[in-house]
Formats: structure tokens, sequence, C-alpha cells
């Protein structure tokens, strides 16, 4: 069985890889979902608060990190593994982290 530079055969890579950016349509089709309707509760309360902006902020930067998982894992597919990381530290932080911050301040 022939290794990758990352030391596993294709399949196992291209496995991780599969498994990767199911997990984060999953985070996408979720977060969209409590975006949506938390947008349409405040629209209909007449409330847009920061909070709405921030959870859309972390939408688009979970999408971006999804279409930034690269097509390898060999060391010139490193940089676009390293901006989906970094997409997907962003959303986390815009998703949870701002909004806490939003209620504490409040």
């Amino acid at each position: 069985m022939e290794r990758t530079e990352a030391g596993m055969d294709a399949a196992q890579e291209a496995a991780v890889l599969a498994r990767w950016r199911i997990r984060l349509g999953i985070a996408v089709a979720v977060m969209a979902g409590i975006v949506l309707v938390h947008t349409a509760l405040a629209v209909g309360y007449g409330e847009l608060s920061l909070t709405t902006l921030s959870w859309w902020g972390g939408l688009a930067a979970v999408v971006l990190a999804r279409r930034s998982v690269p097509r390898g894992l060999s060391p010139e597919h490193r940089p676009q593994l390293a901006a989906s990381a970094r997409w997907t530290v962003l959303a986390l932080l815009l998703f949870v982290a701002v909004p806490v911050l939003i209620a504490q301040l409040q």
C-alpha cells in the first residue's frame, strides 16, 4: 500500500477530508437554521441586535471554512487546511463567544 506524505494511504486521506467536509456541512445546516429562525423572530419583533449580526458572521465564516477544505493532505494543501481551520475558529468565536460577551455587557 502506497503512503502519502501525510503518512496515510490515499483512501484514508480521502476519508479524513470527506468526514471534515460532512461535519462542516452539518454545522452550516444547523447554524443556518438557527440564524434564519432568530432573524425571522427578530424582524417580527423589530429587534435586530448585535447577536443577530454576529451569528450571520459566524455562518459566513463556517461556509468559508467548508469551501477552504483542500482536496488532499500533502504539503502544498497545508495553506488551504490552515485557512479552513482559521475560518472554523472565527465561526466559533462569532457564533458562541461574541454573543456571550454581548449578553454579559447588557
